[in-house]
C-alpha cells in the first residue's frame, strides 16, 4: 500500500528517442513534466571499477567514442552500453533540466533521473554527466547552453557571473582573450550519427569520421583518403557547397536547387532533411 514505489513499479514519464541535429540520438518528453517529477531510472549492467577500466581501455583501442557509464557507489558502476533503457539516450547539458538522484530501494542503491524544472512536452531531456575523463583527450561539449564549459567534465561557467560583494577593485581589468575551440575529429559518424569504430577523413581541416559500412567499404582505406563530403554527388568533381547534416555535396555546376537554408537552425541542408 506504500505510495512511494516509483522505482519498483517503473512509473516513468513518457519519453521518445529522436535524432538531434549535432549530438546523435537524444531523449525528449511526450507530455509536460512537473519540477521534481520522476522521469526514469538509469539502468544497465552493474560492474566493478576494474571491469570499467578494462572496457574503457578496449573502447580507446578500437576508436569507440561513446560511453554510458555512471557511478553507483564507490565499488560499482552502471554501464548502460550493452544493456539499458531509454535513459541511456539522454544527452549532457551544462544547464540541464534533469538531475540524477540516488535512492535506496529494498536495501539497494538505485539511480533515478528527476526534473529540475517544469519541462514542456516536446523538450529534450538532459542532465549534467559530471564526466571523469580517463585518457588524454577531451570531448567537446555541444550542448549550446549559455554557460557551456566547452568540454565534457569541465565545470560550467557561472551564468550570470557572481557579483563582487562590497569590494571595488582598483586599476584596469585585463580582457581575457576569447578561446576558439576547434575539433580535431568528430565523435559520431557523419552519415548515420552513431558512434563506434570509425574511418577518419585525411583532408586537412576536415574533422569528419564514418563507419566503413556507411561508406560501403570492405576494409579501412589506406593513404590520404578523403571523405565523400568533398566530392560532388553528381559528377564526382571537387565540391563547392556542402550539406551540414550529411555527406551530400555539390560542385558549382550542380548545386542549384539542391541545397536550402534550414528554418530550424539556419544551416545549409540538402533535400533529404525535413
Amino acid at each position: 500500500r506504500c505510495l512511494n514505489q516509483a522505482f519498483t513499479k517503473r512509473q516513468y514519464s513518457q519519453v521518445e528517442i529522436f535524432r538531434t541535429l549535432s549530438r546523435g540520438w537524444g531523449l525528449r518528453c511526450v507530455h509536460d513534466i512537473k519540477k521534481g517529477h520522476f522521469v526514469s531510472e538509469y539502468v544497465g549492467e552493474v560492474i566493478d571499477e576494474e571491469e570499467c577500466r578494462a572496457r574503457i581501455r578496449h573502447a580507446q583501442e578500437n576508436d569507440i567514442c561513446n560511453f554510458y557509464m555512471l557511478t553507483l557507489d564507490k565499488d560499482r558502476i552502471i554501464d548502460a552500453g550493452p544493456k539499458g533503457n531509454e535513459a541511456r539516450f539522454m544527452n549532457h547539458c551544462c544547464q540541464p533540466n534533469c538531475e540524477t538522484q540516488k535512492w535506496t530501494v529494498s536495501g539497494d542503491t538505485r539511480v533515478g533521473l528527476f526534473a529540475l524544472v517544469d519541462v514542456p512536452a516536446g523538450t529534450e531531456l538532459t542532465f549534467n554527466y559530471n564526466l571523469e575523463c580517463l585518457g588524454n583527450g577531451k570531448t567537446v561539449c555541444k550542448c549550446g547552453a549559455p554557460n557551456c564549459s566547452g568540454f565534457l567534465g569541465v565545470r560550467p561557467k557561472n551564468n550570470p557571473p557572481s557579483e563582487d560583494k562590497g569590494r571595488k577593485r582598483r586599476g584596469h581589468a585585463k580582457r581575457k582573450k576569447k578561446v576558439v575551440v576547434t575539433k580535431e575529429r568528430e565523435d559520431e559518424c557523419f552519415s548515420c550519427g552513431d558512434g563506434g569504430q570509425m574511418v577518419s577523413c585525411k583532408k586537412p581541416g576536415c574533422p569528419k569520421v564514418y563507419h566503413a559500412d556507411c561508406l560501403n567499404l570492405t576494409k579501412r582505406p589506406a593513404g590520404r583518403w578523403e571523405c565523400p563530403w568533398h566530392q560532388c554527388d553528381i559528377c564526382g568533381k571537387e565540391a563547392a557547397s556542402f550539406c551540414e547534416m550529411c555527406p551530400s555535396s555539390y560542385c558549382n555546376k550542380h548545386r542549384e536547387g539542391l541545397l536550402f537554408i534550414s528554418k530550424l537552425d539556419g544551416k545549409l541542408c540538402c533535400s533529404e532533411h525535413d
